[in-house]
């Protein structure tokens, strides 16, 4: 009998044991996966805005010329007084309105929203000194030129792109490919 009581006693710690290891690799995996998820939302979350503030007239600088599409952001005073930012042109390009609440901050701290966009920079007008003008802006609007950044996400992502853009990249894996 008592070799018996043993016995249970052994089978009661050793499923208590089992389910208490079980408990802890579930939380184990929740934190995990809480962990991925916060990597994820804070590498999506990271600003992938290049964006600086300029005034009407102030030259572009070249590193945004080489962007297709480029931004306008502008404080929330000249959009309270209904400033009509079709009248912004970068050279010769017109804005093309945008309807959104989206900001981001400026070097004074005052939020910055996102008014348009310059579409379809030309070859040629990605050479030229090119400067955002806005006729009649109001005195204390604050405007930002920026573009939009798209930071590789690691070697994986690069295969990947790699594989879908360049003709032959593995070519070992599929014979039909050719080089």
């Amino acid at each position: 009998m008592s070799v018996r009581k043993e016995r249970q006693k052994q089978w009661l710690f050793l499923s208590v044991l089992a389910i208490v290891l079980a408990l802890l690799a579930c939380v184990a995996w929740f934190f995990a996966i809480e962990n991925m998820a916060d990597e994820f939302q804070d590498r999506s979350s990271k600003s992938e805005w290049v964006y600086q503030d300029i005034s009407t007239g102030d030259v572009v600088p070249v590193k945004y010329l080489t962007q297709d599409t480029l931004y306008l952001f502008s404080t929330n005073d000249a959009i309270r007084k209904s400033y009509n930012f079709e009248k912004c042109q970068l050279g010769s390009i017109m804005l093309n309105q945008v309807d959104t609440r989206f900001n981001l901050p400026s070097k004074d701290g005052r939020a910055v929203f996102l008014v348009g966009k310059f579409e379809g920079l030309l070859s040629g007008e990605k050479n030229k000194e090119l400067s955002v003008n806005c006729e009649d802006l109001p005195d204390k609007s604050q405007l930002a030129l920026g573009y939009k950044e798209f930071p590789s996400h690691g070697r994986a992502d690069s295969r990947l792109s790699r594989s879908l853009y360049t003709p032959g990249w593995n070519s070992k894996a599929n014979p039909s490919v050719k080089v």
